[in-house]
């Protein structure tokens, strides 16, 4: 009997060493009751659940299952029965992670690569429309009473939805020296904090007029630093100037290489 090694494992069943790089390995610990992912599927929600679910899949060396480049071998019967297995415990995984009612619609198939093409079917929603929606929201979202934290999340969460939807086009032919990705990237960046700053609430007048001004622009995430300084500050002092004193400190530490200097 072969003896298994740190990065193989030896199934019970067919008696077959199977290398923990390959499609078909199972770690002890994967079995049926595992929730992969903490997002359940609704109507509503396919995009998210459909997001982490290939991550989570990828993680476990499962997405041949779902797209079906991992077929089942005809021969030989320990490598059939291995596959199985395998399409059996990934619909478990799926099952898990869906509704109650969208569960019963699919308990019953067989095929994994079956269920993954007949929830996508279903529930997928093509780019355009998606977008628009997308589109929609973010033109009509505005701070109102959020806090910075919550209206930021809000507004990240709906642009990488849509950078996933509809990516910048970028030249990967490795042979232009014009720069333009560089330069699509910029102009990008611009947009996006534009955007962010527009649906600021008014008593970030003047921290918008910095970050405006910085020299590089700053990306989000520094915009989203700097402004929680300001918050912060408000919250911790009644006196108002302290804040202009914070932000200003912060913009001119970011123009002269400061910490904020490094894009995330």
């Amino acid at each position: 009997m072969a003896s298994s090694s740190p990065t193989s494992y030896l199934n019970a069943t067919t008696g077959t060493v199977i290398d923990s790089n390959h499609p078909y390995f199972l770690h002890p610990s994967d079995h049926q009751g595992m929730i992969l992912i903490t997002i359940t599927l609704t109507e509503q929600n396919y995009n998210q659940w459909h997001r982490a679910m290939k991550i989570a899949l990828s993680s476990k060396l499962k997405l041949g299952f779902i797209d079906g480049t991992c077929t089942k071998p005809a021969s030989p019967v320990n490598l059939a029965m291995l596959w199985s297995r395998c399409n059996d415990i990934v619909i478990s995984w799926i099952l898990n992670t869906v509704s109650p009612e969208i569960r019963l619609s699919v308990m019953y198939m067989t095929s994994v690569k079956d269920v993954w093409e007949d929830l996508d079917l279903r529930f997928a929603q093509t780019n355009v429309p998606k977008m628009f929606n997308l589109r929609k929201e973010l033109a009509f979202l505005n701070q109102g009473n959020l806090s910075i934290s919550a209206y930021f999340t809000i507004f990240r969460t709906l642009n990488d939805e849509l950078d996933a939807l509809s990516a910048i086009p970028r030249c990967d032919c490795g042979k232009c020296i014009c720069a333009n990705n560089a330069k699509l990237e910029d102009y990008n960046k611009s947009l996006k904090l534009s955007q962010f700053l527009m649906a600021l609430g008014d008593q970030y007048t003047a921290i918008r007029g910095h970050l405006l001004l910085m020299n590089p622009i700053p990306n989000l995430s520094v915009a989203y630093s700097i402004l929680m300084q300001e918050e912060n500050q408000r919250e911790s002092s009644s006196n108002t100037s302290a804040g202009g004193d914070n932000v200003a400190l912060s913009v001119k530490q970011y123009n002269n290489g400061g910490p904020y200097q490094t894009n995330s």
